[in-house]
């Protein structure tokens, strides 16, 4: 399997934290040179708020993310460390994927963690 295939499925786990629908080691396997996997993500209350897929595309990687209901405005968006990610406070989630170690947010002129994307 390739590398990209893995990282796929390790944001996947990542982001299936907070999943409902599956299991966070749940990963659609596919063919050798593309892989999808997806993740329900729901609010404290258990209300879905985005559904997100990581797809192997190449050697790139596409991160879609469909918000549901959301109030007008921007949001942040991070992939994190831990497949876990339990209500209330979602801190199991652990800190952003950081495997560079680089500085927070996008716009950084030192480098961004490769788990910041930018806002919705």
């Amino acid at each position: 399997m390739n590398a990209r295939y893995w990282t796929a499925a390790a944001l996947a786990a990542s982001l299936a934290g907070c999943a409902t629908s599956r299991p966070a080691d749940a990963v659609d396997e596919g063919p050798q040179d593309m892989a999808t996997v997806a993740a329900d993500l729901r609010d404290a209350g258990g209300r879905p708020r985005a559904r997100v897929s990581v797809e192997q595309v190449g050697d790139s990687l596409r991160v879609r993310v469909e918000a549901v209901e959301l109030a007008r405005g921007a949001y942040g968006v991070h992939i994190h460390s831990i497949g876990r990610c339990d209500p209330p406070g979602f801190e199991s989630a652990g800190p952003h994927w950081n495997p560079t170690g680089q500085k927070h947010g996008k716009d950084n002129p030192q480098g961004m963690h490769r788990g910041d994307l930018p806002n919705l």
